[in-house]
């Protein structure tokens, strides 16, 4: 049901969406196209592949490498994932399949020159603090979406747009519109449910040039990095033929504090980062139970710090896997696409959760509600009311087969806009 007081907001909503993905106002006949893209040496899937096209829609490929774009028949298709070489095509030649070729960097191709990684590294740390410095009050409109499992089962399913500031890290994430739908535990079953697992892509790569706050996730981009980190490099080749420096941060055993470990690829020129692929070391979630009708909440935290929340907590072990890919788009540095997936076991069973979330534009001026880092996201966009009219004309990224089965279930048992 659409209170009456969100009609305009889902309007402006509507209209934010439609001028972030055309290049024109006049709306010209468009059809949706889509393709599989895969790796032509090992036909394994790419996920996370941007794609784009002339008329400047954009999305990325699913988890199973697959996508969805609307645009005209003679409209150019741009597809492209770092370490491959891109394709251009029209869309009305698009292949069900779209594979696309690594890229074989020879001894003659890449010129491998000595570099002095550490004042690299601190070069780089001082750029992206820079970057966000001059960029950082700039906004984007995201989309995001986030499912759960309890072994098998999908209990939660979440899909959502968000405002905030992109340059380099997200900050200031806004709520503009939402959708949720849960399974309810019963006498049999009970299931874990994510109130904030929006703040795992709210990930921090750069410190200030201190040491590093004792509170603080230990991040790759420090000033005394090589206290937490063992470091090694290499160089490859973008498909313009650009150097990229490609630098590991592994930790050091001695490390018990939370930690990132991460590969950064980064523009060896201009010392911007393109993409990082990591995972969380020494992280926890709290997971909780309400006692008085059983359900299960948990909560994402990256240090196992107690506080009085009104249910009772215990703090798990679960580590993090993400992939952040970055975007200039915009002449600066800014997230294009992040996504996360944690996996722990609770109460005999195995909790896997995974969020997508991707840039969809320059940021919307409607107002929407702050989202702090121990925020309810669900009670959020229960305060909203749902139009479905709305989610059915803005799939942004390609469903997996899973996510579109659980969206029609919830669809159709009408879960979304039931938040008892």
């Amino acid at each position: 049901m659409l209170k009456k007081d969100n009609k305009w907001n889902y309007l402006a909503i509507s209209l934010t969406l439609i001028f972030a993905c055309l290049s024109h106002s006049v709306m010209m006949a468009q059809t949706r196209f889509e393709s599989v893209v895969i790796d032509s040496k090992t036909s394994e899937p790419l996920a996370y592949a941007s794609v784009s096209s002339s008329r400047h829609n954009a999305t990325i490929t699913n988890a199973e490498g697959a996508f969805r774009i609307k645009c005209g028949p003679t409209d150019r298709l741009q597809i492209s994932f770092i370490g491959y070489k891109k394709v251009e095509i029209m869309a009305a030649d698009l292949k069900a399949i779209t594979p696309l070729d690594p890229i074989q960097n020879t001894l003659d191709e890449v010129v491998v020159k000595p570099l002095k990684l550490r004042d690299f590294i601190r070069k780089t740390a001082k750029e992206t603090l820079q970057q966000i410095k001059l960029y950082g009050d700039c906004t984007s409109t995201f989309f995001y979406r986030q499912t759960s499992h309890c072994d098998t089962t999908c209990n939660e399913y979440v899909e959502a747009f968000l405002s905030g500031q992109a340059a380099v890290e997200l900050k200031n994430l806004i709520l503009l519109t939402g959708r949720y739908a849960a399974i309810a535990p019963d006498s049999a079953n009970s299931y874990a449910y994510y109130r904030n697992y929006y703040t795992f892509s709210q990930l921090e790569l750069v410190g200030k040039k201190r040491e590093h706050d004792p509170d603080d996730t230990i991040v790759p981009l420090l000033y005394y990095y090589d206290n937490y980190y063992l470091t090694d490099y290499s160089y490859t080749l973008d498909d313009q033929g650009r150097s990229i420096v490609v630098i590991n941060f592994t930790p050091r055993t001695k490390v018990i504090r939370p930690i990132l470990a991460a590969t950064l690829y980064i523009d060896e020129e201009t010392m911007h980062i393109i993409k990082v692929v990591g995972h969380g070391v020494n992280t926890f979630i709290r997971t909780g139970t309400w006692m008085e009708d059983e359900v299960v909440e948990a909560e994402v935290e990256e240090d196992a710090i107690a506080d009085s929340h009104p249910y009772f907590t215990w703090i798990i072990p679960s580590d993090f896997d993400f992939v952040i890919t970055m975007t200039e788009k915009n002449g600066y540095t800014e997230v294009e696409s992040i996504h996360v997936e944690t996996k722990h076991e609770f109460n005999d069973r195995t909790i896997a959760t995974s969020s997508l979330l991707f840039n969809i534009g320059n940021g919307s001026k409607e107002s929407g509600q702050d989202m702090i880092f121990y925020g309810n996201m669900h009670r959020m966009i229960e305060k909203q009311g749902y139009d479905p009219k709305f989610w059915k004309e803005n799939e942004v990224v390609r469903r997996t087969p899973v996510e579109q089965h659980v969206a029609e279930l919830s669809e159709n048992d009408h879960l979304f806009g039931n938040y008892k």
